[in-house]
């Protein structure tokens, strides 16, 4: 969640930097190569880019004549470096003083989504192809590792997560890449994190699918209107949760960005875990998270305004006045 509706680089990372914990924007307003798709697939064998048209191709032939001078090339890291060319918004924000922050954070769109966005000259998902599944996962990885070093050249807290908008899907009728393999694949994935391994996702989450994995943070958006709307699929907090390999080991940290709706002031605060409980199919047994329950999703919670991805209605103005007043953190 790191994309911005704003035209003026320096505007965007004004704002930015105006966060308690600042992160460099995605501007695809400003350039194609901006875009967090495009972003992610510089040096990555069988890709081509058309500016013009706004479009990925993949290759599948390409992609297995590229393929060894990309295994060659994976020890340097300006294989998985963000050029200037394909963000210059990152370069700016790493020119700047970030020491007096508590933490700054960086982002990259998840290798899943990816691989469900990007098809072959045939239209078929590149994630459906086992070998480039494999490249991919390791190629993102490296991506976010890379980058995770160079932030914290600034500022010895940082930390990457990815974003996943397309993760829902794997729980659709529409989609060949089933749950468990998803599963295992981002575990794998996770575990390859030198950092605190985050996920942020936009769609309605399977919060069993999220708690029960390797997730060390995870970030969700909502909007929040006079009509709740729910927050994931059936009971979404699993009870109990998991004492090894998951949530019940050492604690998410949580944190929610609710868009304001069209008849909510944008004064209006309220804590994470009372949003979470007024939710219809939100149901939060006794047990979950062991005995700390409530306490930790106060404890470990933040709560914070977004634009809202790819939403229209926010430009430059109104995204600062939304991001420009933080709701309240939970509370216990």
């Amino acid at each position: 969640m790191g994309i911005l509706p704003h035209t003026d680089v320096e505007r965007a990372l004004d704002l930015a930097l105006s966060l308690e914990l600042p992160f460099w924007p995605q501007l695809p307003r400003v350039s194609y190569f901006e875009d967090m798709y495009v972003q992610a697939l510089d040096h990555f064998p069988g890709v081509l880019f058309n500016p013009k048209e706004q479009r990925i191709f993949f290759d599948l032939s390409r992609f297995y004549e590229e393929i060894p001078a990309t295994l060659e090339n994976e020890k340097d890291p300006q294989t998985f470096r963000l050029t200037e060319v394909f963000s210059l918004v990152y370069h700016r924000f790493l020119e700047k003083d970030l020491s007096h922050y508590p933490a700054i954070r960086g982002q990259m769109i998840s290798p899943i989504s990816l691989g469900l966005k990007v098809v072959d000259e045939n239209q078929k998902p590149i994630i459906y192809h086992d070998e480039v599944k494999e490249i991919l996962f390791d190629f993102i990885r490296n991506k976010v590792n890379q980058q995770l070093r160079e932030l914290r050249r600034k500022h010895p807290k940082a930390f990457v997560w990815v974003d996943d908008p397309g993760l829902g899907l794997i729980f659709t009728a529409f989609s060949g890449y089933n749950e468990a393999q998803a599963k295992t694949d981002l575990d794998q994935f996770l575990l390859g994190l030198e950092g605190p391994r985050g996920i942020h996702l936009c769609a309605r989450p399977d919060w069993d699918f999220l708690l029960r994995s390797r997730l060390d943070i995870l970030s969700f958006g909502r909007q929040v209107s006079r009509k709740p709307r729910p927050l994931g699929r059936g009971p979404c907090l699993p009870a109990p949760v998991p004492t090894e390999g998951g949530a019940g080991r050492k604690g998410h940290n949580i944190k929610g960005n609710y868009l304001p709706g069209k008849r909510r002031p944008l004064g209006w605060e309220a804590s994470l875990f009372q949003l979470w409980s007024r939710d219809r199919e939100l149901r939060i047994p006794e047990g979950v998270f062991g005995q700390r329950g409530r306490g930790l999703l106060g404890n470990r919670s933040h709560l914070h305004r977004t634009p809202g991805t790819g939403d229209s209605r926010f430009f430059d103005g109104l995204a600062g006045k939304i991001m420009g007043r933080p709701c309240s953190k939970g509370d216990s």
